[in-house]
Order: structure tokens, then sequence, then C-alpha cells
């Protein structure tokens, strides 16, 4: 597995070059297209272009990303976890971390390889989230604000409290961010 991935990423090595937080397409081996005329028409279209483009209506919530025919078939890689690998010499092995939040900000100074737990103490506010306040939601039962702590391991939740101001309920879930480690931003 370890040889493959070293493969894979010396042939992404010949496709793209890291500048500037962006992935451009290099000039590229004639051996990686099936004629002369695929050869040139890609240069024509690509070569020093940036790489990289959206899936998603929405671009700015989806990942860019980009396909290249290895052998025939068609690897697909993330821009960000494709600039880890050619700045750090091998693929991450969790999860890359945009430090600032911001999913275009692909400058190498604003990654990291963390694990999910690591990750999510750095993520956005849920977009099913009702309360504004990341931890907090109302409890139709008790018709009072629920606080709870995410993820201390997987599916667990740490029970914080219940409270019918929602003021408090959302010191209360700051406290407990501050003390595990949470990001500034985590939940804005």
């Amino acid at each position: 597995m370890n040889e493959e991935r070293g493969l894979i990423l010396d042939y992404l090595r010949e496709c793209v070059r890291y500048e500037d937080g962006k992935l451009l397409w290099k000039a590229r081996p004639i051996e990686h297209f099936a004629s002369k005329k695929s050869y040139l028409a890609w240069h024509t279209k690509f070569q020093d272009k940036e790489c990289g483009s959206s899936n998603s209506k929405v671009e700015r919530l989806s990942y860019l990303r980009f396909g290249i025919s290895i052998n025939g078939k068609v690897k697909l890689f993330l821009v960000h976890r494709a600039i880890w690998a050619l700045v750090h010499g091998k693929f991450p092995s969790k999860f890359i971390d945009h430090i600032d939040g911001n999913i275009r900000n692909n400058d190498v100074s604003n990654l990291r390889d963390i694990n999910n737990q690591e990750n999510s103490k750095n993520a956005k506010i849920s977009t099913l989230n009702t309360s504004g306040i990341t931890g907090v939601s109302w409890d139709t039962k008790w018709k009072m604000w629920r606080i709870q702590g995410g993820g201390i391991s997987s599916g667990n939740y740490e029970y914080l409290g219940i409270t019918r101001d929602l003021f408090e309920a959302a010191c209360v879930r700051r406290k407990w961010e501050l003390n595990n480690g949470y990001s500034e931003r985590h939940g804005k």
C-alpha cells in the first residue's frame, strides 16, 4: 500500500506544482496521454493554470478537487490533501484541517494533519443547529435549554446541564469548550 501511494505521489509530482496556496498544472509528459492530439489540446487549455474545481452549486461549501488519469483509471484528489502530500512528501494520515476554517485557503501554513476528534474542535456550527450555539438544544420535554459537550469519544456526549436561560447555556458551553481545547472559531 505504501509503495502504491509513493508511485501515485510521484505521478502527482509530474502533473502539478504547489505555489502560493494553489495547485498549478505542470507541462506533463506525452506518455500521460493517449495521443499526441490529446497531449497538445490538454497543454493548450490547462498548462500553468490552477487545478481544482468544486462539484457543488454552492462553491464556497465544497472542497476543490481534480482528477488525473493514471493507467486509464481516473484518480480523484482533494486539492488540500494533494498540497499536503506534495509539500510533506507523503499523503496525510488522517484529516486535513483548515486552521482558519476557510476551505479555499489552501496555503500550507493553514493546513494540519489531525485526527477526527481534534478536527471537530475547529468545526463550524452545524447547519442542523437551531439554537445558534453549538452544544445547546431545546429540550421539548422539560421546556428548557439542554447543554452538552461533544464528542469526548465517538458518539458519546457529556451532559453539562439544563437551564431556562439561553445566555447561561451559552456560557456553560463556552467554558466547557475552553477547558477542552476547542479553537476560538469553533461553532462560528
